[in-house]
């Protein structure tokens, strides 16, 4: 009987530490908030790249812990992997693109881009640089209500 109390007491804390996950923000910058909600008090302000734990997951949203700090950030925001760096041969803020830059994007980034597929994605889903179809069929399922639409419209979060 004292073996199944012990036992008893133990489930719990154990189910709560397979819970806790790592996760990167891949956001430039994002918001730590104290509820899952666009328009609740911001706690702090998250780089991109930070290294976070996830404790809860509700929805569209992901409760996590930063630090001593605990918090809410769209789920969206967050990956397993941290975000690829990328370089740029730019220098300056005034360069001319318009007579060197690429007008059009090709049919196959174009098509990505719709579905939600940004090129580092593409490739870090695939060796050979093939759509990843399972990650494709996540992102199609997805789906936004019309109230989490006017509700980040009007809270004017950027994450």
């Amino acid at each position: 009987m004292r073996k199944l109390f012990l036992l008893a007491l133990l489930l719990p804390l154990g189910m709560t530490t397979a819970l806790a996950e790592t996760m990167f923000i891949q956001s430039k910058q994002a918001k730590l908030l104290s509820a899952p909600n666009f328009k609740s008090k911001p706690i702090m302000t998250l780089e991109k790249a930070t290294q976070v734990e996830v404790i809860n997951k509700k929805g569209r949203w992901t409760e996590i812990e930063f630090n001593t700090e605990r918090g809410w950030v769209s789920s969206f925001i967050l990956s397993k992997s941290p975000p690829l760096n990328r370089v740029t041969i730019l220098k300056g803020d005034n360069v001319d693109l318009s007579k060197s830059a690429r007008k059009r994007a090709s049919a196959v980034t174009t098509a990505g881009a719709a579905r939600g597929l940004a090129a580092n994605d593409r490739m870090r889903n695939s060796d050979l640089q093939q759509t990843d179809y399972k990650a494709l069929e996540m992102v199609e399922k997805l789906s936004v209500t019309d109230e989490e639409v006017d509700e980040f419209i009007s809270s004017g979060a950027k994450q």
